[in-house]
C-alpha cells in the first residue's frame, strides 16, 4: 500500500519511480518473475484528470526480454494519511488476503 498526498506529487523531482518487483514464492526457493518502473509523474499526470485515481496495465519486464505479461493495478493520490506503526509487506499481504480475524 502506498499512500501519499496528491498535493505532495505538483512537482515531484524527475526520475522518481515506482518499483514493483514481482517474486514467486515457493519451497525449493522464491523465483523472482520481473518487474515494473513507473515515473510517478506520469501516474500522477495521468490520474489527476481522472480525480486523482487510475486503473492502470503495465508490462512486466525480465531482464532485456520481452514482455512476458501485464501487471494491472489501481492507485490513487488522496488525503495524506499517518501511519503510526510501519508494517512489512508481507504482513499486509497477509492482512489483505486472511482479512482483519485471520480466516478467509
Amino acid at each position: 500500500m502506498f499512500r501519499t498526498p496528491m498535493e505532495k506529487f505538483l512537482g515531484p523531482p524527475l526520475g522518481t519511480m515506482l518499483v514493483i518487483k514481482l517474486c514467486c514464492k515457493r519451497k525449493l526457493g522464491d523465483r523472482y518473475v520481473g518487474e515494473v518502473h513507473q515515473p510517478l509523474k506520469q501516474l500522477f499526470d495521468y490520474a489527476y484528470p481522472l480525480g486523482g485515481s487510475a486503473v492502470v496495465w503495465f508490462p512486466v519486464q525480465m531482464g532485456s526480454a520481452e514482455s512476458q505479461g501485464k501487471l494491472c493495478f489501481s492507485y490513487r493520490f488522496g488525503e495524506k494519511v499517518a501511519i503510526e506503526k510501519l508494517m512489512l509487506a508481507e504482513s499486509i499481504a497477509s492482512f489483505l488476503v486472511t482479512g482483519p480475524g485471520g480466516a478467509i
